[in-house]
């Protein structure tokens, strides 16, 4: 990396903190919702750890495609993506996918596992597999996310 805050290729390097592991002190591990300025998606797309949306509902597959969307974008440095885009076609792998993952962990508070972009593997698809993730840790009262 260079001085300058990009890669030698040219490219800005992500600065934002990760977060510790549930459980462990420090970061938004707290149950909190993490600030807008360390997150990648506006804060009214933040949530709890249950999937419920800021507003106390649970997440709305209206709500959490743009924030998918935009996670996309900036992973894969690509602009105006449909929702029926095809992550692999687009260039994404598995380590792309675990930025994804991370992303939308720390943006929507629902886990999504490698094998559900093979799954559903555009952005409608994967959007879709996450409203329904988060419905199902909510209900579970979150032991999916927490028993990882």
């Amino acid at each position: 990396m260079r001085s300058n805050g990009q890669t030698a290729d040219g490219a800005a390097v992500d600065r934002t903190p990760l977060r510790e592991p549930d459980g462990r002190s420090g970061g938004a591990s707290d149950g909190g919702t993490p600030s807008s300025a360390t997150s990648p998606t506006p804060a009214s797309a933040n949530t709890t750890d249950t999937g419920a949306s800021s507003a106390g509902g649970p997440l709305s597959y209206d709500s959490v495609r743009p924030v998918v969307t935009r996670i996309w974008e900036q992973v894969l440095r690509v602009d105006g993506l449909r929702p029926d885009d095809d992550f692999f076609e687009l260039g994404g792998h598995s380590l792309a996918a675990s930025q994804v993952i991370s992303r939308m962990r720390e943006a929507l508070r629902v886990e999504v596992p490698l094998a559900a972009f093979f799954e559903c593997p555009t952005i409608a698809e994967l959007s879709a597999y996450a409203v329904t993730a988060a419905a199902t840790a909510a209900s579970s009262g979150g032991a999916e996310r927490n028993g990882r």
